[in-house]
């Protein structure tokens, strides 16, 4: 089954909606999340479809995250950095 995004026109492929009942999918284009659900009786087929956007922007954690494990990795090489420096420094002072 296909459902049209009501914001961008761009179909929402929901394959196996009449055989398991339910399913979601996103739209590619503008990222609105579309659920359906499914459902055959005696002498009438049920379909309801929902569509759910965000509001606000979502900022992730990954994103925000990488510039803080670059510096600790760098930190960390800086440190064992010196400490050789002050390793070779005592060996060659004898």
């Amino acid at each position: 089954m296909k459902v049209l995004c009501p914001r961008c026109g761009q179909p929402v492929l929901l394959d196996h909606l009449e055989k398991s009942g339910g399913q979601s999918g996103i739209c590619t284009k503008c990222k609105i999340f579309v659920r359906a659900t499914y459902e055959k009786a005696l002498y009438k087929e049920t379909w309801e479809v929902h569509f759910e956007k965000q509001i606000g922007r979502v900022v992730s954690k990954e994103k925000t995250g990488d510039c803080d494990g670059c510096l600790s990795v760098l930190g960390i090489s800086g440190v064992i950095i010196i400490v050789i420096l002050v390793v070779l420094v005592l060996i060659n002072g004898n």
